[in-house]
């Protein structure tokens, strides 16, 4: 389906800020008629250019407090990286699996509840893939500034739960379409139960947005065809005052400190090559921002996978509940 410049213009709008808010007020801040914007989402769900919507959550409110990418160099000869990637979406642990360009071949992004934990998950996993994996490093993530386009404040707090919690984000996450009151019926309980609980994961931002799931013949046309893991080293000192600035462009999907040989590491989604030239250009004309990076190394993300969103059943509510609220 060709896109007219007002559907491109609600794309762009729901993948940058999801569909959180009322249509009324999205029809505002796009000006447009609410009517119009009504009629324009449902023209894009039935031409299937928006496939549906899924629930974004925080799993590091919940217990997964750390976040690491893995880079794994592979040995290529005679490999399908298919394959491979199926197979390390086979681990829960694993959220993504991005195939880059660069120094590694491989990066993974990794959930857990300590360094400990993920780095045994690491040995393991390369113990078992050793006669593919010809180098590795972790990166372990030690704050957090954008995610999912989002500005977060990573203040490192997780969110009490109990099993009834978990269990209404598990259902959501795993079937968006789900109703609260459906999700009320399905685990016994009375749908005012459910709403205010689902209220506070929202409050509390563990569920941070609802994002479309947009076809992939119309990445280009919502701005998200390119994507792209940028590595900053920041001048000593300054690495608060250029994250702070850095997170305010619109191509950032993720954003995080790491502790490696750089600074940051950035996840960076536009139209095309030609657009990331014009972003990267950016940076180096911009004064503000120029004069706070010392060194910076992108590698191009030719191919992304995600595990299927019901890693939560498979490492369990015991995983995310407290022995004190079970």
């Amino acid at each position: 389906m060709e896109l007219l410049r007002t559907e491109e213009r609600i794309l762009k709008f729901l993948t940058k800020n999801g569909v959180g808010i009322s249509e009324r007020r999205m029809a505002k801040e796009l000006r447009l008629s609410p009517s119009t914007l009504t009629y324009k989402l449902r023209k894009l769900e039935n031409n299937k250019v928006l496939l549906g919507y899924r629930f974004r959550a925080d799993y590091a409110k919940i217990g997964l407090k750390r976040t690491s990418w893995v880079l794994f160099s592979i040995r290529h000869p005679n490999i399908d990286i298919n394959e491979i990637i199926g197979s390390l979406l086979g681990y829960p642990q694993i959220h993504m699996v991005l195939f880059i360009t660069g120094d590694y071949d491989l990066a993974l992004k990794v959930y857990g509840s300590g360094v400990d934990e993920i780095t045994n998950f690491v040995l393991g996993i390369e113990k078992e893939m050793g006669n593919l994996i010809e180098s590795s490093a972790i990166y372990f993530v030690s704050k957090r500034y954008v995610f999912h386009n989002k500005k977060i404040e990573d203040l490192n707090r997780r969110i009490k739960l109990n099993k009834t919690d978990f269990e209404i984000l598990r259902l959501r996450l795993e079937n968006p379409k789900l109703k609260l009151v459906e999700v009320a019926k399905e685990l016994g309980l009375h749908r005012n139960t459910v709403g205010g609980r689902w209220k506070r994961l929202v409050n509390e931002e563990v569920v941070l947005k609802k994002s479309p799931v947009i076809n992939p013949e119309n990445y280009f046309e919502a701005g998200t065809a390119f994507k792209a893991i940028v590595f900053f080293k920041i001048v000593p000192g300054k690495i608060l005052e250029f994250a702070d600035a850095f997170s305010q462009l619109d191509e950032i999907h993720e954003l995080n400190q790491i502790s490696s040989s750089f600074d940051l590491m950035a996840i960076v989604r536009t139209k095309n090559l030609e657009d990331f030239y014009i972003f990267q250009r950016k940076l180096s004309t911009d004064k503000k921002l120029s004069k706070l990076i010392t060194n910076v190394k992108s590698s191009i993300i030719m191919r992304s996978r995600g595990h299927k969103l019901n890693y939560l059943s498979e490492l369990g509510w015991k995983k995310f509940v407290r022995k004190k609220d079970q």
